[in-house]
């Protein structure tokens, strides 16, 4: 919450602006378009699944299906990895707000093969080139190597249960067997990521060295952020 695009500020984000965004009482002297994304926001990150059709309406007159897409991939990312970083033990006790250059849209396409059916890559379809550079991202995770393919895999499949997703993500996704250890960590992550400990963490370091702790943590963020995507979006 400290941190500001230089566009959002260029954009009229001023601080005592942002200060309205958790201020209940004065959240009407905010645009109808911020509003709406604000209320976008809370459901994605509190209660993640299908819109509400009074929510959705107000989206669809001031956004287009291309920039929702947009919005919420980008809430997933901030999200899921803000999460790593409390579950590695590395959130701040303070930081100052920071403003940051915008980041660009990518000015050219990633070759990318795309499997068939794959659920994800249908559901960025709206905006092609985020779409590339997240499967990219996610096939980084599998090239990692660092941890145990099988438990990211019933970390992946625990997760699709856990956000609902429909049939096309459970059998994509699907895979034969549980791992105890691997479903405890993925509730610890979605529902109260505070509650992973340094034991947690130690055991895991012992384990798999840290290599293998930071690809559990990346594969624990990028799937928890694009699962509420497909929670919210494909409703």
């Amino acid at each position: 919450k400290n941190v500001r695009f230089s566009l959002a500020r260029e954009a009229g984000l001023t601080e005592d602006k942002a200060s309205m965004i958790n201020a209940d009482a004065l959240k009407n002297d905010l645009p109808n378009q911020w509003l709406s994304i604000l209320a976008f926001t809370d459901h994605f990150i509190l209660t993640p699944g299908p819109l509400p059709k009074e929510m959705k309406a107000n989206l669809i007159k001031s956004y287009t299906e291309t920039e929702l897409t947009e919005i919420a991939l980008g809430l997933g990312l901030f999200h899921g990895f803000s999460k790593m970083l409390i579950a590695l033990g590395r959130e701040p006790d303070d930081m100052a707000t920071t403003v940051i250059p915008t980041p660009t849209a990518p000015s050219t396409d990633l070759d990318i093969e795309i499997t068939k059916g794959h659920p994800v890559a249908n559901l960025l379809a709206p905006t092609n080139k985020l779409r590339n550079y997240w499967l990219y991202l996610e096939e980084s995770l599998w090239s990692m190597d660092s941890y145990p393919t099988n438990e990211l895999r019933y970390i992946r499949f625990h997760l699709v249960n856990l956000f609902k997703l429909n049939s096309e993500y459970r059998d994509f996704y699907r895979i034969e067997g549980s791992s105890d250890t691997s479903k405890s960590i993925a509730d610890q992550f979605v529902y109260d990521v505070r509650s992973i400990t340094v034991r947690q963490r130690e055991g895991i370091i012992n384990d798999f060295g840290s290599e293998g702790l930071l690809n559990v943590m990346i594969c624990l963020a990028i799937y928890d952020g694009i699962f509420r995507v497909a929670a919210v979006m494909e409703s």
